[in-house]
């Protein structure tokens, strides 16, 4: 089945389907003609992030958790609060330590706001956060 291009709505629709009617991911998949793991993958982020996780999120949307620039600040500042508190608690300002501060900063805020955001806020790589993110509790610094 070849993808065809899916609005935001049409998305919330098909999702609504499945849940409403319970649905399998073949007959949904059937009667949109949309790819199975399409379906599959816009489910997952319905049960996780609500109509949210349907957005494309190739740059076109911009998460409202952060709507103006009184609010941004106040984000900001709160994010370099707490990243000041771990950088605090280490004694040594090598990059690994701050490295280290900025990761569990983003891991206490990850849910009150965009993780894209925080880790451009504390100049730090997503890739280089999921990295850490993914290691063993005992191999985080």
């Amino acid at each position: 089945m070849k993808p065809r291009k899916t609005t935001f709505e049409e998305r919330l629709r098909i999702v609504k389907d499945y849940l409403e009617n319970h649905l399998s991911y073949r007959e949904v998949a059937q009667k949109y003609q949309i790819n199975y793991s399409r379906i599959y993958g816009w489910i997952k982020k319905y049960e996780e992030f609500g109509p949210d996780g349907l957005h494309d999120g190739r740059g076109k949307y911009k998460p409202e958790s952060l709507p103006n620039d009184v609010d941004e600040l106040t984000a900001k500042n709160q994010v370099l609060e707490l990243h000041d508190k771990y950088l605090n608690m280490e004694s040594d300002s090598h990059t690994r330590v701050r490295q280290a501060a900025a990761y569990r900063t983003i891991d206490q805020l990850k849910e009150i706001y965009p993780i894209t955001w925080l880790c451009k806020t504390l100049n730090i790589s997503r890739a280089s956060y999921y990295k850490w993110y993914h290691r063993s509790e005992e191999g985080r610094s």
